[in-house]
């Protein structure tokens, strides 16, 4: 007497050549938005007085690769933004941009999280 088992792996091979482009598509979606909501915490949470707004329209977002998002001060829009936000000579720092993000990172991360494990559903592997 003799018990065979036998594993056809085709659905699972084919399932996880495609995870590493649906994970860093997926991902790259979620930190986009996930940013996105540091920025808006960002422009409606400083202590500066504004008078033109152009601080807060000059956080802005760039994806320059794949899985990496970064919100900066783009100081084309308003060279003094980095002064406001780091301190320049008597100019108390606001790191308004730091502080959004601090308060965004546990959310972000557990995004991310549900993104790989909404992958991992779409693909069966789980």
């Amino acid at each position: 007497m003799s018990i065979t088992i036998t594993c056809d792996a085709t659905q699972l091979l084919a399932a996880l050549a495609k995870a590493p482009d649906e994970l860093n598509k997926s991902i790259n979606t979620t930190l986009k938005k996930e940013m996105q909501d540091v920025i808006i915490d960002a422009q409606h949470t400083h202590r500066f007085t504004t008078r033109t707004g152009m601080t807060e329209h000059s956080i802005s977002q760039r994806n320059p690769t794949m899985m990496v998002v970064e919100d900066f001060l783009d100081t084309g829009i308003a060279s003094y933004g980095v002064f406001t936000h780091e301190g320049h000579g008597t100019w108390a720092p606001d790191r308004f941009l730091y502080n959004a993000f601090n308060r965004h990172v546990e959310g972000i991360v557990k995004a991310v999280e549900q993104t790989i494990n909404n992958v991992f559903r779409k693909l069966n592997l789980t």
